[in-house]
């Protein structure tokens, strides 16, 4: 789209100059190499924008380096290219422009050398575009030579280098991560522009930020006007209409200098951005142009007209009360495996038009640092929302230069993407201890048109209940704020619908507390539907403003997406997507029922003949009163009908309704489903959230169908979950011995020893915040040898000092599942840290007086 806007805009300037500023894209293949220092050969092409993973042919690094620690193994990539300014375009001499500014956006810094001229360094262009001014040696009638040398994540500064709580779950892959663009201008041109919409002034504010780099004053001519982008795309771009001009008058210009306008635009003509499918995601065009004796120049930012705001628990947008349905992007972490798709505009397009359409989805997480520019182009342009995530995880609150950096690069953030209607909310952090309330006052101050989601938001993130930690679905709000949950379900599958083994003390350990000991893929699958249909129910009831399990799209870890196969030939839903498009159905049904609990924990039946009340809940996101005939089917599990209930529902604006009915069970045992369906006046169908049920007199071999109560034993065509843990093979007698004394607990370890003994650590949760964790040794054919216990905490939950003093001795940040035990002996508090994948452990001593010790040992056997 920005390609596009390009031309239009200089068409747009075309009647005030016959040669304005313009903007070449430097996109494309270019070539790169590995070296300390710059390098005579680039043997390789890489994609710009892109990473160097998609380098060809493949240079045999391991660039995401998910498997190292401290030194990913070279400091620096070099790119380059070539491109001739010497030919004219569009009619434009290029030997006119005096001026030339080079952005580009570099994981994880960048220093831009052309033609053999080194220009200047940036640290922090990670997240953000850096601008290199290149005027001096850019050859504007002739060919050019342009070479960046990009930083590894060894070179990487605060904050822009991820912590150990994340770089092994994300790609540590340096390259030119977004759109490279050369202005060339004259002496005067336009550096940034900022459109604020204010609905209830119906205005814009306008904020221009001009530079003079001549060596004499300069007196301009401003003007503003605004067009629909809209009226473009369906006219092929023909004889574009203004809808608003507004004349800025003679604006003054120092020699050498940078000065800043702000203008109230009348905006009564304006349509707003509404999000969704059901929204209309308008958007304009702001164009800034100016005018002087010397050259003209002319600035386009695309906006929509909206704003957002928090009143009580509600968010509102344009002054009506909107709420979430709300799904995760890890983009980073998804560089791992579909670096090639998260880059390519037309599969961009394709995954979010899919997201929208067809499953209903209006607001988006980007989780743990800002994407690709156009994944946000393409949002603004289908209505969707976007919670803009910066990358601190586990952090501590910076102090000192890393807090000077911090306000660097967050500045950058906000102004860079400060017109995008599509992000409506900004986030400096998941689950860490930053806070930032002196620089977020001020990006407020910048910014007032978006939501800060740690403040507005009484944000959590609840994995209890997919844990079996607790029995239900969580709601532990206030009501104060609107309340999100947006991770909620830690069940992950790959591509294929297999475990996530990257990260299987988190998958396997959910699984294990369903008792899925054997499962078959399609079993676990089901379980992952059925967690997202229990969480889904009970919050959109509870007209919770956001939820969402985790995640749509990620990389090697958190299983890939919730997509099957290769993303870059189709988008095939896993089953959980279609529970998700029904759950996010603005009118909408399911029934009240907690169905993985009583299907695999409570293994409960249906007596056959007998009569059961359920509870169902219909919902309404919309603004008006919702009226339907609900339907509630009892069907086999070929579909036939068996038995159906109806009633009359209405649904007040942005409400939900429960309705009673009692369904008597069929006299044939056997797996029954209740499908809901609301029908509307005029007879169109809305499909509600389908449930399961086990009619059955008696608990019976026959009844592990569809995993009813999990598997403790193998079955033909089984897999075994211990095994995944441990990644080889265990005897039968093994198995079945730590399955016996662990049931009911959590595994979240698997140790295969040298001489056959197995070790194993389980966690099981006696309350709310409680938990204990024990260690157990087996022997080869499945003897109990050893077992201990002792009290576990994260390293979230331990006091700051603690946090703070194991981070500054270890100089790393334990990853959210590393168990962190506690014990107490006269006055001493000993704190022992055992991270995942790592042989040592970290021990802290504390005294009651405050004084802390630290040592660390290497864990050598069970005993130790």
């Amino acid at each position: 789209m920005k390609r596009i806007l390009i031309f239009v805009w200089l068409t747009a300037a075309a009647a005030v100059s016959a040669q304005t500023n313009r903007t070449l894209s430097l996109n494309g293949q270019w070539k790169a190499a590995v070296a300390e220092s710059c390098p005579q050969a680039f043997p390789y092409t890489v994609p710009v924008p892109g990473i160097m993973s998609q380098a060809s042919p493949d240079p045999g690094i391991d660039f995401d380096a998910n498997e190292l620690k401290d030194d990913v193994g070279y400091n620096y990539v070099w790119y380059t290219t070539e491109f001739d300014l010497s030919t004219s375009q569009d009619g434009y001499d290029n030997g006119n422009y005096t001026h030339a500014l080079l952005r580009l956006r570099a994981k994880y810094n960048a220093q831009v050398i052309l033609n053999g001229e080194v220009i200047s360094y940036d640290p922090h262009c990670c997240y953000s575009h850096g601008e290199f001014d290149v005027s001096h040696a850019l050859r504007f009638d002739g060919p050019n030579r342009l070479i960046v040398r990009v930083g590894s994540w060894n070179t990487a500064s605060y904050p822009s280098r991820e912590n150990e709580a994340e770089w092994w779950r994300t790609s540590r892959a340096p390259g030119i991560c977004d759109d490279v663009t050369l202005q060339l201008t004259h002496d005067v041109t336009i550096r940034h522009l900022k459109i604020l919409p204010e609905p209830s002034q119906q205005q814009l504010l306008c904020t221009v930020r001009l530079s003079n780099f001549g060596t004499s004053p300069q007196t301009v001519r401003g003007r503003i006007t605004i067009d629909d982008c809209r009226f473009d795309a369906d006219n092929d771009f023909d004889e574009v209409p203004v809808i608003t001009t507004f004349e800025c008058g003679e604006l003054q210009l120092p020699a050498d200098s940078a000065c800043e306008y702000t203008f109230q635009i009348p905006a009564s003509g304006l349509k707003p951005w509404t999000p969704g499918r059901e929204g209309d995601p308008q958007l304009y065009r702001a164009n800034f142009i100016l005018a002087g004796d010397r050259a003209q120049v002319c600035k386009t930012e695309t906006f929509g007209y909206r704003d957002i705001r928090v009143q009580g628990r509600d968010v509102l947008i344009n002054g009506r009360k909107v709420l979430f349905r709300a799904e995760n992007i890890a983009f980073h972490r998804a560089l791992t495996r579909w670096a090639d798709e998260v880059f390519d505009e037309a599969w961009i397009r394709q995954f979010l038009r899919s997201a929208v359409e067809e499953y209903g989805f209006n607001y988006l997480r980007m989780h743990l640092g800002h994407a690709y520019g156009k994944w946000y182009d393409i949002a603004d342009e289908m209505g969707l929302m976007i919670q803009d995530e910066w990358r601190f995880m586990h952090d501590d609150e910076p102090h000192g230069a890393d807090l000077a950096a911090t306000e660097t690069e967050f500045r950058r953030w906000i102004e860079q993407n400060v017109n995008h209607p599509s992000i409506v909310a900004w986030d400096q952090e998941n689950e860490g201890h930053v806070r930032l309330d002196s620089l977020k006052a001020e990006l407020r101050r910048y910014d007032p048109s978006r939501l800060w989601a740690e403040d507005d938001f009484e944000a959590r993130h609840l994995y209890g209940y997919s844990e079996t930690i607790s029995e239900a679905p969580e709601y532990p709000f206030d009501g104060s704020r609107p309340a999100t949950v947006l991770e909620s379900c830690r069940l992950w599958l790959d591509e294929r619908g297999e475990l996530a083994v990257r990260e299987n003390f988190k998958t396997s350990r959910t699984v294990s507390g369903w008792g899925l000991y054997f499962y078959h893929p399609d079993e676990v699958e089901q379980l992952q539907a059925d967690l997202h249909a229990d969480l889904g129910s009970f919050y959109r009831a509870h007209r919770i403003q956001a939820w969402a399990p985790f995640t749509l799209l990620s990389g090697a870890a958190n299983g890939q997406s919730f997509f099957l196969g290769n993303l870059a030939d189709s988008l095939v839903p896993k089953r959980n997507l279609h529970v998700l498009a029904r759950l996010n159905e603005p009118f909408g049904a399911s029934i009240e029922m907690n169905q993985a609990r009583e299907w695999y924990k409570e293994r409960k039946l249906h007596a056959p003949g007998r009569r059961y009340s359920k509870r169902i809940w219909v919902w309404n996101d919309t603004d008006t009163l919702q009226r339907a005939e609900l339907e509630v089917s009892l069907c086999d599990t070929t579909g036939a009908v068996i038995s159906v209930r109806k009633a009359r529902v209405e649904v007040e604006a942005y409400g939900a309704t429960p309705v009673e009915m009692r369904f008597p069970m069929p006299r044939k045992e056997g797996v029954y489903l209740l499908r809901p369906e609301l029908v509307r006046t005029g007879g169109s169908h809305i499909s509600g959230l389908e449930r399961r049920l086990m009619v059955a007199h008696h608990a019976e071999p026959w009844l592990g169908v569809k995993a009813f109560g999990g598997h403790s034993r193998p079955f033909a065509g089984c897999r075994s979950l211990l095994e995944n843990f441990s990644e080889q093979e265990l005897s039968v007698e093994m198995q079945q011995a730590i399955i016996e004394q662990s049931h009911g607990e959590l595994i979240d370890r698997i140790r295969p020893q040298s001489d056959g003994s197995v070790q194993v650590r389980t966690t099981r949760y006696p309350s709310a915040g409680h938990s204990i964790s024990t260690e157990r040794c087996f022997a080869p054919h499945g003897e109990l040898l050893a077992e201990k216990q002792q009290e576990t905490i994260l390293f979230t939950d331990l006091p700051d000092s603690i946090r703070q003093y194991l981070v500054q001795q270890t100089g790393s940040v334990p990853i959210d599942e590393s168990k962190i035990r506690i014990s107490r002996d006269s006055g001493i508090t000993t704190y022992t840290i055992s991270t995942i994948g790592s042989s040592i452990r970290h021990i802290i001593r504390t005294e009651s007086n405050g004084t802390m010790e630290y040592r660390q040992e290497k864990i050598k056997s069970f005993n130790n």
